[in-house]
C-alpha cells in the first residue's frame, strides 16, 4: 500500500480478511489517508459458531462479505434435544458477540411401511416375511421376540430357525433407528395342515380262498 502511494495513486482498494489485526496494514493506512489517498476497504469476515452451554467451538466460516451467510455444519445431534448457540464475527479491527439462540431437534419415531399382518403357512413349509419400516435417521436393526422359533435379519426378513408344529405362534416385532427409538407390531404366525393323507402304496384287489371241507 505505501508502495502504491509513492507512485502516485489517488485511490487505493483493499480486501481484509481473518480476526487478527495487522500492524502493517494500519501502518498503511495511516501512510495512504496522511498523504490524501482514498481508501476503499472491501473487507471480508470470519464468523465462529459456539455451543451456548459450554462455549466449544462448532465450526468456523471465513471471508464472508457485508451482509453475506455464514453457515457450518453442526453434526452428532440427539433427537428430542434442546441446543443452544451464538456466533461471533470478526473484521480487522474489532468483533461482536451475538446473543444466544436455541433450537429443538424432533423426536423421529420409526413408522411401519406397512403394518405387519397375520401370515398363515402350511405345515412343514417356511415362512419367509418381509416387514419395512422408515426413519428419518434411517433404520438401525430389526428385533423379534426371543422365545419365538425364529429369526429377523436387518432387512426385516422373517424366518423360521426350525419345524414348526401344527398352532399359532405369537410374534411381536420391532423396527429400531439408530437412537433406540422403536415401533413395534404383534403379529400371529398360523401353520395349519390343510393336506389330505395319501396311501404310501397302490390299492390292488386281493383274491381270498376259502378253506373247502
Amino acid at each position: 500500500m505505501i508502495h502504491a502511494v509513492d507512485q502516485g495513486a489517488d485511490i487505493i482498494s483493499y480486501s481484509a480478511g481473518g480476526y487478527s489485526g495487522s500492524a502493517t496494514l494500519k501502518e498503511g493506512v495511516d501512510y495512504a489517508i496522511n498523504n490524501g489517498v482514498m481508501i476503499i476497504a472491501a473487507e471480508t469476515m470470519s464468523v465462529l459458531f459456539y455451543i451456548g452451554f459450554d462455549n466449544s467451538l462448532i465450526g468456523t466460516d471465513t471471508g464472508i462479505v457485508s451482509e453475506g451467510t455464514a453457515s457450518i455444519s453442526w453434526l452428532g445431534l440427539s433427537e428430542d434435544v434442546t441446543y443452544s448457540w451464538y456466533v461471533v464475527i470478526h473484521d480487522k479491527l474489532t468483533f461482536i458477540i451475538s446473543s444466544i439462540w436455541t433450537f429443538n431437534t424432533f423426536l423421529d419415531i420409526p413408522l411401519w411401511i406397512q403394518t405387519p399382518s397375520d401370515q398363515i403357512i402350511e405345515f412343514g413349509n417356511f415362512i419367509n416375511y418381509n416387514i419395512t419400516a422408515s426413519d428419518f435417521s434411517g433404520i438401525d436393526m430389526y428385533g423379534i421376540n426371543s422365545l419365538a422359533p425364529f429369526n429377523i435379519d436387518n432387512n426385516g426378513i422373517i424366518t423360521n430357525n426350525k419345524t414348526l408344529s401344527v398352532r399359532g405362534y405369537f410374534l411381536q416385532v420391532k423396527a429400531y433407528d439408530p437412537f433406540g427409538n422403536n415401533c413395534t407390531a404383534s403379529i400371529m404366525v398360523y401353520v395349519k395342515d390343510t393336506t389330505s393323507p395319501t396311501w404310501g402304496f397302490p390299492f390292488r384287489s386281493q383274491t381270498l380262498e376259502s378253506d373247502e371241507d
